[in-house]
């Protein structure tokens, strides 16, 4: 598995960014993740310890679990460094038996079909939905729930692939996706000054690679 960058399509900034770097299973759906081999991001930017909105997000999954309608995660196989990223037996050592079994079914499943081989015994870092990753696997992980198959889910994801040199780009996108009226946790000025300074910190050349003349020359 190599970082890919694809042509730009018609479309706004976030689409073209996202769209330029997703992993395409061509006729095939992007296969859930289990919720534990996704691992915090916190690039775009750092995880709220203490909030409403935090909570609120735990609250939900206590009460209701994964439901599938929810916003995809979006996740990388690459680490900040653009690394390839595995399990390792510290993470096994997180997990609950439950948890466990779901990676090796996961693995086995992704072995089978060739356009999703590359994806077993991978770890994922978690580019848009921190606050869900590690709210709910602090939930999935209380002794009320450890080893209940209900907080133990695989989640939707939206699987990219960006080469280091566009990691910039990326992250502006994800500030913008993350500005969305759906999103949980909303903004507030210190995701602000964040995006401005990752804007003002990025060559216009990647804005161009990545989102094409059209849509560069109206920004």
């Amino acid at each position: 598995m190599e970082p890919i960058i694809k042509e730009p399509k018609p479309g706004g900034a976030i689409t073209n960014i996202i769209h330029n770097v997703t992993w395409d299973f061509g006729d095939l759906p992007t296969p859930k993740i289990p919720l534990c081999r996704l691992v915090p991001f916190c690039r775009v930017r750092q995880f709220q310890t203490s909030s409403i909105q935090t909570e609120a997000l735990k609250k939900s999954f206590e009460t209701q679990c994964y439901m599938e309608h929810a916003s995809a995660f979006h996740v990388s196989p690459f680490d900040e460094n653009g690394e390839a990223m595995f399990v390792k037996q510290e993470d096994k050592d997180k997990w609950d038996t439950l948890w466990r079994m779901e990676s090796d079914a996961f693995d086995a499943e992704m072995l089978k079909e060739p356009a999703y081989k590359e994806l077993a015994n991978r770890m994922f870092s978690t580019w848009d939905g921190n606050h869900r990753v590690i709210t709910w696997t602090q939930v999935s992980m209380s002794p009320e729930k450890t080893n209940k198959r209900a907080w133990h889910p695989r989640v939707r994801c939206v699987i990219i692939c960006p080469p280091v040199h566009v990691y910039k780009a990326i992250e502006v996108a994800m500030h913008n996706l993350n500005a969305s009226s759906h999103v949980i946790i909303q903004y507030d000025w210190i995701q602000d000054a964040e995006r401005c300074r990752q804007v003002l910190s990025t060559p216009l050349n990647a804005y161009k690679a990545m989102i094409g003349d059209d849509v560069y020359e109206e920004f």
